[in-house]
Formats: structure tokens, sequence, C-alpha cells
């Protein structure tokens, strides 16, 4: 085979890889498209019914202890006196070992600051917020030199 013959056979096979993800781009467009119209019909459908004001019934088989501990938010329960279990699971961890991946862990979640705006959190260094793209104000800002004359 030429070099030129190998040329055309790429070209063939990258004009029909593009064509092929063309013509899936326009299919995955139009299911899009019905999801969507679907979902529309649907959310009016839920408005015209009223269901989203409708009280959910309790039956009287379920105590509402059970139900009301179900939906109640949970906290995490877990501090490091709790997990000594795992000291006779890992005996070769040390204490400080165990405790430091808690702090880690705890240390990770603080990472994150609120936008003054929008209320979103984000990350410490972020320097705009995603969600609402404002500008987060710095704790220390820099200062102007003055110059010297």
């Amino acid at each position: 085979m030429k070099p030129s013959q190998d040329i055309n056979q790429l070209e063939d096979i990258l004009k029909s890889l593009k064509s092929e993800r063309e013509t899936k781009r326009v299919q995955l467009t139009r299911q899009m498209d019905e999801l969507r119209v679907a979902m529309n019909q649907a959310n009016e459908s839920i408005r015209a019914a009223d269901i989203m004001n409708v009280a959910l019934e309790v039956s009287n088989d379920i105590p509402k202890e059970l139900l009301e501990g179900v939906f109640a938010p949970t906290s995490p329960k877990h501090s490091i006196s709790s997990l000594s279990f795992l000291r006779s699971h890992f005996p070769f961890l040390s204490p400080l070992a165990m405790s430091s991946n808690v702090k880690g862990f705890m240390q990770d979640v603080n990472k994150m600051k609120t936008c003054e705006s929008c209320g979103a959190q984000i990350h410490r260094n972020a320097p705009t917020c995603p969600m609402c793209k404002t500008r987060s104000r710095s704790k220390n800002p820099k200062r102007c030199r003055k110059k010297d004359e």
C-alpha cells in the first residue's frame, strides 16, 4: 500500500466516526427534549392534582415513635473514645495515629466557607462563588504600596 492510500483510509475512518458522533448527538438531543417535555407535563399534572399539599396519612399499625425516628435528622455519634474497639482489631496502630485520622477528616470539612451573597458552601481558596459568580472578600486584603517621591 502506498502512503496516500493509508491517508485516504484514515480520512474515511475519521469521516465515518464524525458522522456517527453527530448522529448520536442529534439522537441524544432529541431524547433530552422528549424527557424535558415529559418532565414538564408531569410537573403540571402534579400541580393540577395539588399533590404537593396533601398531608401524608399515618396508619395506626405503625407507632408514631418509629416514624419520627426514621425521618429525624441524624447526627454523627462517633467520637474518639467510641472508636476504642479498633485497637483490638488494629494493634499496630497507636492511639495517636487513630486520633490523627479523625482530626484529618474534621480538617477536610473546615476547608469550606460560606458565600456572603448567596450562602452557598464554597472552597476556602475559591476567588469567586460558582453559584452566583460574586468575588469573595479576603480577610487580609492586599495593601497598596505608597510611591516614594
